[in-house]
């Protein structure tokens, strides 16, 4: 059976920066996607998010998290301009070599597009509302209010009130969380069990045999390979593919901190035909190589 400790020992959110914006007249944003995930919070005013080939109503008391690499946009009142409430995060650290302002974060163009730079999404067994509309927006002011400040406070050199603004942040994403959890989002037991079994066989690795493993992962519960793949998007938001790619990585990157395992061994315990391969992948995935990530990370 997979233990949440597996999952919940890797969350430990980070917030980026949380501002107060407010729209100019008839303002829009252009589509676009953040790397980092996204809370908002409508405080005032009046607009349209475009998202998921849908146009939500943003008004007083809407609350929308938008995961990192989704593209949006937003479209204010001509009369009555929303007032936004952002919270930027990742769900653990993320490197993003060079980015230094809030702009570097947002994307308008697919050619332009990094995705070695999204942070990661919420676990695949937590299922998280996309959009609702809150009780008390006093309260959740309060909240937003506990951690939005400047950006230069999350600087090293202001290291109390840094612990002061994440401590507060993860107290706002507990009660946003828990607010925002799917109502009925028990789970596909097809899904979680195929997840569970994801997450013990992958820990033998077999990258390079992941296509495989897929269609023996649908076998086990009863499901052709196409079925069994829309299902697991639709409950995940991950093509079964991905998350098993992932998952390796993920692994791998635990290794590279703290084990003595070399590279190529750490390439070969997870199924990968050679370290170049490795490198590829573990780059398009992280930003960095492999040899990159452990000389700035290597805790063992």
């Amino acid at each position: 059976m997979n233990n949440p400790r597996t999952y919940l020992d890797n969350i430990y959110p980070y917030v980026l920066f949380a501002q107060r914006y407010s729209f100019a007249p008839g303002q829009n944003s252009g589509q676009r996607i953040c790397y980092a995930s996204t809370v908002v919070l409508i405080e005032e005013g009046f607009g349209k998010l475009h998202m998921n080939n849908q146009v939500y109503e943003a008004k007083k008391g809407v609350i929308i998290y938008i995961p990192p690499g989704k593209w949006h946009g937003w479209e204010a009142s001509r009369t009555e301009p929303m007032i936004h409430r952002c919270a930027y995060f990742d769900w653990q650290h993320t490197d993003r070599i060079g980015f230094t302002h809030q702009n570097d974060y947002f994307c308008y163009s697919k050619s332009e597009l990094k995705e070695q730079y999204y942070g990661p999404q919420i676990h695949a067994n937590v299922l998280i509302q996309e959009y609702s509309v809150v009780k008390n927006i006093n309260a959740w002011l309060q909240r937003f209010d506990f951690f939005t400040s400047s950006p230069e406070l999350l600087d090293e050199s202001y290291f109390p009130a840094s612990l002061e603004i994440r401590g507060y942040f993860q107290l706002f994403l507990h009660h946003f969380i828990k607010y925002m959890m799917e109502p009925a989002s028990v789970m596909d037991p097809r899904v979680k069990k195929s997840i569970e079994w994801m997450n013990e066989v992958s820990t033998a690795g077999s990258f390079d045999e992941v296509d495989r493993l897929i269609e023996t992962c649908a076998d086990k519960i009863g499901l052709s390979c196409s079925h069994f793949h829309a299902l697991f998007k639709e409950q995940t938001g991950f093509s079964p593919k991905a998350y098993w790619n992932n998952n390796l990585l993920l692994r791998a990157k635990v290794d590279l901190k703290y084990s003595s395992l070399t590279i190529t061994e750490i390439a070969v315990k997870y199924g990968f035909s050679s370290i170049h391969y490795f490198s590829k992948m573990f780059r398009k995935k992280m930003g960095c190589t492999p040899s990159e990530y452990r000389s700035r990370n290597r805790i063992y």
